[in-house]
This record gives C-alpha cells, sequence and structure tokens, in this order.
C-alpha cells in the first residue's frame, strides 16, 4: 500500500480524483494511473516504489528520483536509445523524450514481460477501494475508442500543451495472436486520426 500525499494530488494534468491521506495497494493506484492517465497516481506510485527499492536509504536522492534512475536503468536494459525520462509522468521537460520507434518497441517488451499493464489499460471501467474501503473512485478510460474495437488489447493516451495529444494502441488477432501497434504522436484529433489507421487496417489486411 501506498498513502497519498498533499504534493501527490498538486501534480499538474490528469487527476484520478486522488484524497491526501487515503492509502491504496500499488495495484490499484496501477489501474488508476493507466485508465485514467492519472498524474498523481503516477506520483505516488513512483514515490512508493523508489522508496522500496532503496530509494530511502540513499541520502543523495529522494525515492521519486531513484525510481526515475530505474525508469532509465531500464530503458537502457530495452535498447531504446533514443528515450529518456525525468519525470514519472511524462509532463514537459527538456530531458523527457523518446521516438516512435521507442514507443513501438517499449509496447512491444511490456506486452512480453508486463501483460498486465495492458490488460488493465483497456478496462473501460472499474471501481477501486482504498485500504478502508470506505473511499470509492469509480474509474472511466481516457481512451474512447477501447468500445468500438474489440480486438484492441492495449492502450495509454497522453496530453501536453508542447506535445499535443497522443495515443498508443496495440491491435491484437484474437486467432493467430499477430499485432498491430498504431501510434500517433502530436496530434489535435488523436482520436479520429488513430481510427482511420484502424479502420485502413482491417480494410488492408486480412486477419
Amino acid at each position: 500500500e501506498a498513502s497519498v500525499k498533499y504534493e501527490h494530488v498538486m501534480t499538474e494534468g490528469e487527476s484520478g480524483g486522488l484524497i491526501v491521506g487515503e492509502r491504496l495497494s500499488l495495484v490499484n493506484l496501477l489501474k488508476i494511473m493507466l485508465i485514467t492517465s492519472s498524474n498523481d497516481a503516477a506520483e505516488v506510485i513512483a514515490e512508493a516504489v523508489g522508496s522500496r527499492v532503496g530509494g530511502d536509504n540513499n541520502i543523495l536522492k529522494s525515492s521519486r528520483d531513484f525510481f526515475i534512475e530505474k525508469m532509465n536503468e531500464k530503458a537502457v536494459q530495452w535498447g531504446l536509445n533514443d528515450t529518456h525520462f525525468s519525470t514519472p509522468t511524462g509532463l514537459e521537460d527538456e530531458n523527457n523524450f523518446s521516438t516512435v520507434k521507442n514507443l513501438a518497441n517499449l509496447a512491444m517488451k511490456i506486452f512480453v514481460a508486463y501483460p498486465e499493464i495492458w490488460r488493465i489499460s483497456v478496462m473501460t471501467t472499474a471501481d477501486v477501494n482504498d485500504s478502508t474501503g470506505l473511499i470509492n473512485h469509480h474509474l472511466a478510460n481516457t481512451n474512447k475508442l477501447i468500445p468500438l474495437f474489440d480486438d484492441i488489447v492495449g492502450s495509454k493516451t497522453g496530453y501536453t500543451e508542447g506535445a499535443k495529444g497522443n495515443i498508443i494502441i496495440i491491435q491484437q488477432d484474437p486467432v493467430k495472436k499477430d499485432s498491430i501497434i498504431y501510434i500517433i504522436i502530436g496530434s489535435n484529433e488523436k482520436f479520429s486520426a488513430v481510427k482511420s489507421l484502424i479502420d485502413w487496417a482491417h480494410k488492408a489486411y486480412l486477419w
């Protein structure tokens, strides 16, 4: 479990409606982060996991910074040579960057190593409770296309003023298990743009 602090809920961007002082399991925080694109949940996870893997024992950096360091170590391990993280959220920073090729590789690495992440990401709705069971969070997915296509097995949306609209979708043939990864970046109409690609792929390829 991890506790929500004031600085977490003050994170800019998408909010998961977290309440200062509540405690949630990491699984529930992951659901809030992936389904609603919650930046505050991402910050809670970063601090909690960073502390657990050694951040509290390092007097030179915070648990959050330790977590970011581990993110970059994983990027190197996975061969994402044009990717660097400087925040847990992906909010604008000159040291937060990646490429379409790296994002596609990241999507497949996660699909193989951590399939639960993508499974959670395509839940249209979910309800999670805090550790007491008294606080409920009803979650609605930020990806409006998930109910329209039953073969979407992974999804993540994102937006900042500088980067504009971004989206990753993984579609998989239910029989052959072949996959197509769609990535849209820098768009003012990310949903219509990626839907056009999906519609084209359905017409162009036999599944």
